[in-house]
């Protein structure tokens, strides 16, 4: 690959990280020293991350020390695995239920009343389906 290409390359990346990723903010400098010199100039007015809310982010360990948008990852990727539930419909599901366990309990109407005649339809079918028969 020549250097053009390379070149265009990088930048079709970065163009598409800035897309899928509008919160992202690139620094880009000419030297590694220069890069020190600008993340010690953003850094200034900012504390140092705090290890235990880094450690705890995405578990659901984190109880009450976690900020309350912090979620418990694997949950989520569970929850939205479960057809009826979206990427759309996922947190309105979580504000009203505390568990994945207490989401199962569920009656088929509460789950409709939820996510809907035709998604709770899905969902409950989904989860209370005897595998054994399959």
């Amino acid at each position: 690959m020549d250097p053009w290409q390379d070149t265009f390359y990088l930048q079709s990346k970065l163009v598409l990280l800035t897309l899928h990723f509008p919160r992202l903010r690139i620094i880009w400098s000419s030297s590694p020293h220069e890069s020190v010199k600008i993340l010690s100039d953003l850094k200034l007015n900012h504390d140092e991350p705090d290890e235990e809310t880094a450690i705890l982010k995405g578990s659901s360990d984190g109880g009450d020390t976690l900020k309350p948008h912090v979620e418990n990852a694997g949950a989520v990727e569970m929850l939205r695995a479960i057809p009826g539930i979206s990427g759309h419909n996922y947190r309105h599901v979580m504000a009203n239920v505390d568990s994945i366990r207490q989401l199962v309990d569920l009656s088929q109407e509460a789950l409709k009343r939820i996510l809907g005649e035709e998604n709770g339809s899905k969902a409950y079918n989904f989860m209370h389906r005897d595998g054994r028969r399959w």
